[in-house]
């Protein structure tokens, strides 16, 4: 018997053809002794497979396929650990521990549980699959269920979730007119086909809804100036996916290109990182090698393409081709410099690094990791190491770059375990003796992701935010492609290493708006306003008065908070309580409604202690001074470098904002002029601490 019910006239082994009724998928049979399944709890029992697989025909409202649970990758399915390791329909096992029967229509034994089923033959003219764009997961067209191929090589689907990826070309969304699914569940994944559970720190928003998001983005850019408040609310707590959803609904719904109208409301690095938001992964890396080429940035090179597994690497390249017309490894053989390093990227290009196969996978969690390492092969491949370095005259750079190349990263750290072992010496000290330069640099990234990748782009952040400025598209790089693969594991391993917070550390390091993004990304915000002249001070909010139902003019029936002069600690002028009442802030930029945004040509630091210091006399300024985030110089500093240059040039110097120090000492806490100096924890036990004192010495 074939394996298809028959229906009408029609003979059995093919269901009918499309009549426009139905969308060419079987259903369950209904004249067996095998019950019906019932619907998966959470999942309209009328809405088809096709609208999540994509068939090109009208939807089906008498399909009994569930369709497939969501993970946590943006509405987008993806395979779940509870669901099999391949990814895509594992459906609930018939009641009672009955096989099916053989006329029972399976699917393939790759997408689920249903056993050593064999394959049934095609459906007769189906419909071709809706194109996938954007993102990670180059996997070629696939024909349509239940035709599909074995699961792609997991691991490395972008962002952090083996199985088939959110997309697949370009840095377009992959649906047109779909909406989205059910919200997705927010699950810690698996990276690079590996055993460590590592978790983003941006999720999929559950109550996604591309349409309110588009309108509260207009309303934001509308008018004068733009509240990037609400912009980083919106577009820092939606995944990469649902963004691809709100730029192309925005484009539909006002026939604006999203991107193109917030880059003209914003400037710099804030406007550097939305637009790194709104691309699609592989469209934003792409774009970060063809600039780091263009600008010889080789540490770009090594962490993008050296850290990358073969699915990703395969999206850039594709993505990388259509976009600049270019062939990316006719582009790395032109432009980067040394034979060693260059060799290393064009194997990279190739995305044929071995990598665990779910089998492997699934038999390493139950048996262990050694079940799927050949130690007799890690052995040989260390021997060849010690003949091609340390053991003679010279270096052989082929050997080295064949095996890093092409193990996968388990087998490589069994290889260095047994170097260590027969040779007592650590791999990273045979490649500091062996190479230089770049080709050096290049391999010690690759040793240090073998090991641990968070620790790399922990310490590759850190490189970026410590010292004189900060590597502005470095930070921006790293926390946008990582926030929804390994940034939680990323702030760890930052914490454990410097014995900081990495929000302490970016939040000092950079300001405004673009600090509140980046600390979004790491679900850790922290609200920092400077309060421009001439509003230096703020009232106390701990002695409001009795509230009056009338107002004379100019407010003066109101009583007044009471304020202090930091010098002379003598009773400062005080402020109203309608100003309370009318929560009156001053912003830093303002047009006045006209087109033109005029900034103050002074800020007012507002706070307890100002402890700014010159960088170059280390006084701390008196009266007005300059600060460029976290670099202060006094007046007279400034003033001389910017006639002689000695230590900055004036291109630096243009950077620099006039500030000066709240003379008044008040109350922070709740008013527009807060500034999170220390974390909030830490200000308690000071401010019990002076009351404390203060009983002693009033």
């Amino acid at each position: 018997m074939s394996g298809y019910p028959p229906y009408g006239n029609q003979g059995g082994g093919y269901p009918p053809q499309y009549g426009g009724g139905n969308s060419g998928y079987p259903n369950y049979p209904q004249d067996n002794s095998f019950q019906q399944q019932p619907p998966m709890p959470g999942y309209n029992d009328n809405q088809s497979c096709a609208s999540f697989y994509g068939t090109g025909a009208p939807p089906s409202n008498n399909m009994n396929y569930p369709p497939a649970p969501y993970d946590s990758y943006g509405g987008n399915p993806m395979s779940n650990p509870s669901y099999g390791m391949g990814g895509g329909n594992n459906y609930p096992p018939p009641p009672g521990g009955q096989p099916p029967p053989p006329m029972y229509g399976q699917p393939p034994q790759q997408f689920g549980g249903y056993g050593n089923s064999q394959y049934q033959p095609p459906y007769p003219q189906q419909p071709p699959p809706l194109q996938q764009f954007g993102g990670y997961g180059n996997a070629p067209p696939q024909p349509a269920y239940p035709q599909q191929p074995g699961p792609p090589p997991p691991g490395g689907m972008y962002p952090n979730i083996p199985g088939p990826s959110g997309f697949g070309q370009g840095g377009m969304p992959p649906f047109s007119n779909q909406p989205p699914g059910p919200p997705p569940q927010e699950q810690q994944s698996v990276l690079l086909a590996s055993l460590e559970n590592y978790q983003g720190t941006v999720f999929p928003f559950p109550t996604f809804n591309a349409e309110a998001d588009c309108q509260g983005l207009r309303h934001a850019m509308q008018g004068a100036g733009t509240n990037e408040r609400a912009l980083i609310d919106i577009v820092a707590n939606r995944s990469n996916f649902q963004r691809q959803h709100i730029k192309l609904t925005y484009k539909t719904m006002f026939g604006i290109d999203l991107v193109k109208q917030i880059g003209g409301e914003l400037s710099g690095e804030f406007k550097e990182i939305i637009s790194a938001l709104f691309d699609a992964p592989a469209t934003y890396e792409a774009w970060s090698l063809h600039k780091a080429m263009s600008s010889g940035k080789e540490g770009t090179l090594r962490e993008i393409l050296l850290t990358r597994t073969n699915a990703e690497i395969r999206a850039i390249v594709d993505t990388f081709k259509r976009t600049y017309n270019k062939d990316l490894e006719h582009e790395i053989s032109h432009r980067v410099r040394g034979t060693d390093f260059k060799h290393m990227l064009i194997s990279a290009v190739q995305a044929n690094r071995e990598e665990l196969s779910p089998q492997q996978i699934q038999q390493a969690r139950q048996m262990g990791i050694e079940s799927v390492i050949d130690r007799n092969r890690a052995r040989q491949d260390a021997e060849d190491l010690y003949k091609a370095g340390a053991g003679k005259f010279g270096t052989d750079e082929k050997t080295f770059n064949a095996i890093f190349a092409r193990r996968s990263y388990y087998q490589l750290r069994a290889t260095f375990e047994e170097y260590q072992r027969k040779h007592g010496k650590d791999i990273a000290q045979v490649i500091r003796s062996e190479f230089s330069g770049d080709a050096q640099d290049a391999y010690l990234v690759l040793i240090s992701c073998i090991r641990d990748r968070p620790t790399f782009f922990a310490e590759r952040i850190h490189k970026a935010v410590s010292g004189l400025g900060t590597r502005d598209s470095t930070l921006i790089r790293v926390i946008v492609t990582r926030s929804e693969i390994d940034l939680a594991q990323i702030k760890q391993r930052y914490q454990q290493l410097y014995n900081r917070s990495l929000a302490q550390d970016v939040g000092g390091d950079t300001s405004g708006d673009y600090k509140l993004e980046e600390e979004e990304q790491q679900q850790q915000i922290c609200f920092l306003t400077d309060v421009p002249s001439p509003e230096t001070y703020q009232m106390d909010l701990n002695k409001i008065p009795e509230t009056k139902r009338a107002f004379r003019p100019f407010n003066s029936s109101c009583d007044r908070f009471p304020t202090v002069f930091k010098s002379t600690t003598i009773p400062g002028p005080g402020s109203y309580e309608s100003d309370v009442k009318q929560n009156r802030q001053v912003h830093m930029l303002h047009s006045f409604g006209g087109r033109t945004k005029l900034i103050p040509a002074v800020k007012t630091k507002c706070m307890p202690l100002n402890k700014d210091k010159c960088v170059i006399c280390l006084t701390q300024p008196i009266g007005d001074y300059y600060q460029y985030r976290n670099e202060v110089l006094c007046a007279d500093c400034f003033n001389f470098n910017w006639q002689w240059q000695e230590k900055f040039k004036r291109t630096y110097l243009q950077a620099f904002q006039k500030v000066r120090d709240c003379s008044h000492m008040h109350q922070h806490a709740g008013t527009a002029a807060r500034i999170q100096l220390v974390d909030d924890r830490i200000m308690k036990k000071l401010q019990r601490k002076e009351a404390y004192l203060s009983l002693y010495w009033p």
